[in-house]
């Protein structure tokens, strides 16, 4: 029913992985130049900062997600069967199945904006929390709520106007 592998605009991750990079390798020449009083706090900082572009470049610039919701073997298609919710992650040239929930399990979907997002983090800390979105510092995310056997669960999703209106065409709830 649908299928998509978004293509995300990660320039603002990009250019923070880039800098901090930069930044923590300059630190470390420096420190090992001794052109620094302190050359122990230069690396301290250096190494953080080293840490925090590899974690952007694995996170946010190596990963995809496909995304996918299909109908359940033996169901309808005509939009009164059954349907499951499937997400693969690519990362190093392999897919592997990261979620698949029916979406019978979802309990709403929202659109997690600048303006709503303190509301919606305030609302997710309660809940047991995944991430599936490749956008650093997105402006927009499309939040899944789902309950599983008692327990609810959240879910981001990179944010996707067909995605959206394929879920809503399940009967998925809006908020």
């Amino acid at each position: 029913m649908f299928k998509k592998t978004p293509k995300p605009k990660n320039t603002a991750g990009k250019i923070s992985a880039l800098a901090t990079l930069l930044v923590g390798a300059f630190l470390f020449i420096m420190a090992n130049a001794g052109l620094i009083a302190l050359p122990w706090l230069a690396q301290l900082i250096g190494i953080i900062m080293l840490t925090f572009a590899i974690y952007v470049a694995s996170a946010y610039l190596l990963r995809q997600y496909t995304y996918v919701i299909e109908s359940v073997s033996g169901a309808a298609e005509d939009g009164e069967g059954a349907y499951d919710y499937i997400i693969y992650e690519h990362r190093s040239g392999r897919e592997l199945k990261v979620c698949h929930i029916s979406v019978k399990s979802i309990k709403f979907v929202r659109v997690v904006t600048p303006e709503n997002k303190k509301v919606v983090n305030a609302d997710r800390k309660k809940l047991q929390r995944y991430t599936y979105d490749t956008t650093f510092a997105a402006s927009r995310r499309i939040e899944i709520v789902i309950e599983n056997g008692g327990e609810h669960a959240s879910m981001l999703v990179t944010y996707d106007e067909e995605m959206l209106s394929a879920l809503i065409s399940t009967g998925v709830i809006v908020r």
